[in-house]
């Protein structure tokens, strides 16, 4: 796996359409750097949305090939810790498996798969500036306390936040860049948060 070009041309096996498979990729366009894949023709399979059935049905064009999937784990926050160099979500990321888990019981003592998901529709939306009256709307929470929650998250990791913060403040006419030189322009500061963080990790996801 070298280029876009040999992903798109090479394929996978299909086994119960008994065909090749391609994925399409868009590159043009991409906001903060990510690849946009679609099933934009019949012979067509997304990569970036495979489900368990679909997976088990793919198999490498050839015998001494293999067909991988991986994922990383927590990859935005762990982006995110290396550029602000945040101590407790240092300490955090290297003593436990589950990030966000950890992360919403430390700071609302609740443990459990409804928690950790709480807090992974959660954390980031708020980093990159989502309000109060938005959180609560998502988590079915009043305003006043989607408002604490974001309060407690700020002084948790209040080295991230910062960093965050200082990013969407450092726009000159209206453009931002991230920490590998990538540049683009944004109408509203806040719009910036997200691009600080998403486009150094669409980039190493390329790598």
């Amino acid at each position: 796996m070298q280029t876009i070009s040999s992903l798109e041309t090479c394929g996978a096996t299909h086994r119960k359409k008994k065909a090749r498979v391609y994925p399409f990729y868009e590159i043009d366009g991409q906001a903060n750097g990510r690849l946009k894949c679609s099933n934009s023709f019949k012979s067509c399979f997304n990569p970036h949305s495979l489900g368990i059935d679909e997976r088990e049905a793919l198999r490498p064009p050839f015998f001494d090939w293999k067909f991988m999937v991986f994922d990383f784990k927590h990859h935005e926050a762990s982006v995110l810790q290396w550029l602000s160099q945040d101590d407790y979500m240092g300490e955090i990321l290297n003593s436990h498996d589950d990030f966000y888990g950890a992360i919403w019981k430390a700071i609302t003592h609740q443990e459990g798969e409804e928690a950790r998901t709480r807090c992974k529709d959660s954390f980031l939306p708020v980093v990159y500036g989502m309000g109060a009256e938005a959180l609560g709307q998502r988590l079915t929470w009043s305003t006043a306390v989607a408002k604490q929650l974001m309060d407690r998250m700020a002084k948790t990791m209040p080295i991230a936040f910062s960093w965050i913060k200082q990013q969407s403040e450092s726009l000159q006419d209206g453009f931002g860049t991230d920490c590998f030189g990538r540049r683009r322009y944004f109408d509203t500061p806040y719009k910036s948060r997200n691009f600080f963080v998403q486009s150094p990790a669409a980039l190493n996801c390329l790598h």
